[in-house]
Order: C-alpha cells, then sequence, then structure tokens
C-alpha cells in the first residue's frame, strides 16, 4: 500500500506546497508575517514527537482489506470527511468545489462522550476553517459509486488515506480505528517495511499537514487569498 498522493499536482497545489517551503526555507517574511508567526509559536509547540519509539496497538501483520470490505469508512455523519489545504487546492484544480461544504453536522454530548476522536475533530481549529465533502441523502460520500467504491481514489484526500490508523497521543502509539473491521494478516517478513512506511504516513498526516496548513492559514492568509483559495475557507 502507499499513502503517498499519487498524481500530478495542479496549479493550485503547487501554489501552495510552494508557499509551505518558502516558508520552511525561511524566506524573506514581512514584519506582518513575523509577528503572526511569533504569536502563533507563542500559542503552539510545533516540535514533533520521534514516530520510531511510539508502538502499534495492533498486530504488526494486520492491514486494511479495503477490496473486501463490506461496509465503508465514508457514510453517515460520525464519518464526515474533513479537509487539508492541500485538498482544498487539489479540489480546485480538478473542478470539484461543489463537492466541499461548510454545512458540518452536528452532534449531541452523549455521541461525543462515546467517540472522544469525533468530538477533538469537532473541537479543532481545522473543523471551524476547512470545509468538509459534501454527503448524499443517505449519508454517504458524495464520491461514492452505487457499488460504494470510491471514484476519485487516487486522489482522495488525506484522511482518508490514512484510514483506519489513528494516532494515539495520550497512550503516545498509533492505534486502528474500531470502524475497521476489514482486513488481513501478511507474512511477518513483509510487516516491518509496511509498518514503517506506516509510521511515516500517519505522523505526516497529523503533524506536517496539520502545522502545514495552521500556519499558512494564520501567517499567510493574504497570499490564500491571492490565490483564490480563501473563500474556500472561514478564516475570521
Amino acid at each position: 500500500m502507499s499513502f503517498s498522493r499519487a498524481l500530478q499536482c495542479g496549479p493550485m497545489e503547487r501554489q501552495v506546497r510552494s508557499l509551505w517551503r518558502a516558508h520552511q526555507n525561511n524566506e524573506k517574511r514581512t514584519w506582518r508575517q513575523r509577528w503572526r508567526l511569533w504569536n502563533l509559536l507563542r500559542e503552539f509547540d510545533f516540535t514533533p514527537p520521534d514516530p520510531s519509539s511510539w508502538p502499534l496497538q495492533f498486530p504488526e501483520q494486520r492491514i486494511p482489506d479495503c477490496a473486501s470490505c463490506q461496509d465503508n469508512c465514508c457514510k453517515g455523519p460520525h464519518n464526515t470527511v474533513l479537509l487539508r489545504l492541500v485538498d482544498v487546492a487539489l479540489f480546485v484544480d480538478k473542478g470539484w468545489t461543489d463537492q466541499m461544504t461548510h454545512d458540518k453536522p452536528t452532534f449531541d454530548e452523549a455521541t461525543l462522550a462515546a467517540r472522544p476522536m469525533l468530538r477533538a475533530m469537532t473541537q479543532s481549529f481545522h473543523w471551524r476553517v476547512f470545509p468538509v465533502l459534501r454527503q448524499k441523502a443517505d449519508q454517504t460520500c458524495t464520491f461514492l459509486d452505487a457499488e460504494g467504491r470510491c471514484t476519485i481514489h487516487v486522489s482522495r484526500p488525506w484522511i482518508c488515506r490514512v484510514f483506519p490508523y489513528v494516532l494515539d497521543i495520550d497512550n503516545e502509539a498509533i492505534g486502528w480505528s474500531p470502524r475497521c473491521q476489514w482486513y488481513r494478516e501478511v507474512p511477518e517478513e513483509e510487516a516491518q517495511p509496511i509498518a514503517q512506511e506506516l509510521h511515516h504516513a500517519v505522523f505526516h498526516n497529523f503533524y506536517t499537514e496539520k502545522i502545514c496548513d495552521l500556519t499558512l492559514t494564520t501567517v499567510y492568509w493574504e497570499e490564500l487569498q491571492e490565490m483564490g483559495l480563501a473563500g474556500y475557507l472561514r478564516l475570521e
């Protein structure tokens, strides 16, 4: 399996990636950008933990068996797909912007208490700022076909790419979502490289992409406006 985005980036996604690289390379910033970044770093610690020290909370030989799945991870309001900045840029490039919405579901306290990760998502910066994928009348993802298969699998959003793996920050481990009951066991000799790729992919998704989103939308929102992305975000 591969978690790399298997596509040729379009112009909007390239602009987002370029802006992030410029930030990482400490290219010249305006005084306003420096002030925003200073305030951001006062509020958030962007130092990622060491993924090599975090164990798996499930058998190392287990990998998802999506081809045999008789359910799917993108059905029902609890499985709303929250997009990232690169996803929004990709959707602009692909002409899929009508499939994004800020009309998000709400959940009662009992539901949130039973689903701590759902609570964390709905209280996050990303939930406030970024759109989600639309759902059909039957509460399935807009991109599922009649057989329940993803029609944009090669270009699927980041959150879809790492399912069913989750970052269990409290226990400093990588977990397996209880929503996924379809998996297979691979031979032990195949497990280690898969586990290493998994570690990298999950940390990249949960840290690098989130830090990128938070930084660009906080420090460089004028640039995002010039690109035409700000209209798809809730930056205020």
